[in-house]
């Protein structure tokens, strides 16, 4: 049987130094200029060394760019290389270059009531 592993898991598991050193680590990269893909693929990197089992990694982020909604990046390990699809603005944002499919939920914005 397959042992899915969370973040929340995994964070357990790691010395509080470990996890300091590698949130220090993604700011100091992203306030460098670090690109997404580089700093996902260098952050898997460090995962493994620190005896992390994983086997894939995404993140997804919102954009606002005219043509595309998002981007999303996907690191796996037997290609120990990160991948990225943008996909575009419509009601089920189709991938653009990847076989991942994500929906966007476009909702009016006189839908929500209450204080935001």
């Amino acid at each position: 049987m397959r042992q899915v592993v969370t973040a929340y898991d995994i964070t357990l598991r790691m010395k509080d130094s470990d996890v300091d050193q590698l949130v220090t680590w993604i700011t100091e990269a992203g306030l460098a200029g670090l690109g997404e893909s580089a700093i996902l693929t260098r952050l898997c990197e460090r995962l493994l060394a620190l005896g992390v089992p994983l086997a894939r990694a995404n993140v997804v982020i919102d954009t606002l760019h005219p043509v595309y909604q998002g981007r999303a990046f996907t690191w796996k390990r037997e290609k120990m290389e990160t991948m990225l699809s943008e996909f575009g603005r419509s009601d089920d944002a189709r991938i653009v270059g990847n076989e991942a499919h994500f929906t966007a939920w476009n909702f009016p914005a006189n839908s929500f009531s209450g204080a935001v």
